[in-house]
């Protein structure tokens, strides 16, 4: 569960309270009972921390009743309106010649589009960003670029401190704020799991095809990734691969050669997208499922030495009706443990008998 807890030392009390956007968990210094409606904060002052979706949308929409509207960014970022000559931008990760182009060549030709579509985020007050637009996320948003033209939203620096009501930001400028949301990611954390089990330092989290732990047989992780596109076919596919498993149409790899793509990964991404916390479970959409589909295969031969899997071009084979109903008493067990912080974790993480 990502979550992320902020801690003021002056000023602003902080309560631990968190909003919650996209699936997001974002901490903030004032004490709203549930999620602010537009007559909480109709004529505050309100700054908002960060530059990914959920600041931007939370921004936009604080704008329209807000006495003043502050965005404080500490790096740029690549804005991308959701929409690009009639159709959803995240359909550009889908097109087949995307794949098979060059990194380099996709990068160039996406920038192109957007600046195309909006110019230079620069040209809206925005911070210059420090890499390529697919060697990092970029932020989804029709409405930022439009609220800074007209200045309903106004950028400022990340806070150098907190002086009673005022907020200094670290290029001396000062400005007298109500409320304080932050908006500035999430941490990978499993609370409903023993450290001594699985954790992520740092956001890492060493997975092989980014869902199976190699020390915890029987325990898989499903759309803990983070594409620029839809995650839901990506988790669908995912929890086919695992089902092969569990019924025993498909073998796992030797635990070296799964170490092996795990290093290979983790590289990847670093060298991608710089070693940020931010970023350690990203992936292509397009290239991630083939990946998927490749291992079913691949693991099909290994369960049956000798054996060829078939199926049709882009046909999926389905797991078997015990098998889903296994699958099903798993997640509702574990909502039953999440709904009950007493329960005993360990127990259904390792005992592995949901299978008929």
């Amino acid at each position: 569960m990502p979550c992320w807890s902020p801690t003021v030392t002056t000023g602003i009390r902080s309560t631990g309270t968190s909003l919650s956007r996209r699936g997001h968990l974002h901490g903030r210094a004032d004490s709203f009972p549930r999620l602010p409606h537009a007559g909480t904060l109709a004529r505050k002052r309100i700054l908002v921390l960060g530059i990914g979706n959920s600041a931007c949308d939370v921004a936009a929409d604080c704008s329209q009743v807000a006495a003043r509207t502050l965005l404080a960014v500490r790096r740029g970022t690549h804005i991308v309106p959701k929409y690009l000559f009639g159709r959803p931008t995240d359909h550009l990760t889908l097109m087949r010649l995307g794949t098979r182009a060059p990194l380099r060549l996709q990068s160039l030709a996406v920038a192109l589009l957007v600046r195309a579509a909006q110019g230079k985020v620069t040209r809206y007050g925005l911070p210059r960003p420090d890499r390529p637009v697919l060697c990092a996320p970029p932020t989804v948003s029709d409405s930022l670029l439009s609220k800074l033209d007209h200045g309903d939203i106004v950028v400022r620096p990340t806070i150098d401190r907190f002086d009673g009501d005022c907020v200094t930001f670290v290029d001396g400028s000062a400005e007298p704020i109500d409320v304080v949301i932050y908006c500035t990611g999430c941490k990978i954390s499993f609370p409903f799991l023993d450290e001594a089990l699985i954790r992520a330092d740092g956001n890492r989290i060493p997975l092989y095809r980014r869902i199976v732990p190699l020390k915890l047989p029987g325990l898989y992780f499903i759309g803990l990734v983070q594409p620029i596109g839809a995650v839901m076919p990506i988790s669908e596919i995912q929890s086919e691969w695992v089902a092969d498993l569990l019924q025993g149409h498909a073998k796992l790899p030797r635990e070296q050669q799964m170490n092996r793509e795990i290093a290979r990964y983790h590289a990847a991404t670093a060298k991608r997208y710089g070693r940020s916390a931010r970023h350690t479970i990203q992936v292509d959409f397009l290239a991630y499922m083939k990946e998927i589909r490749r291992e079913r295969r691949m693991g099909a031969r290994r369960g049956a030495p000798g054996v060829k899997r078939t199926t049709a071009a882009g046909s999926h084979v389905r797991p078997s009706h015990d098998c889903v109903a296994a699958l099903g008493a798993l997640v509702a067990e574990a909502d039953r443990v999440l709904l009950d912080a007493s329960a005993p974790v360990t127990a259904w993480v390792s005992r592995g008998t949901w299978l008929p």
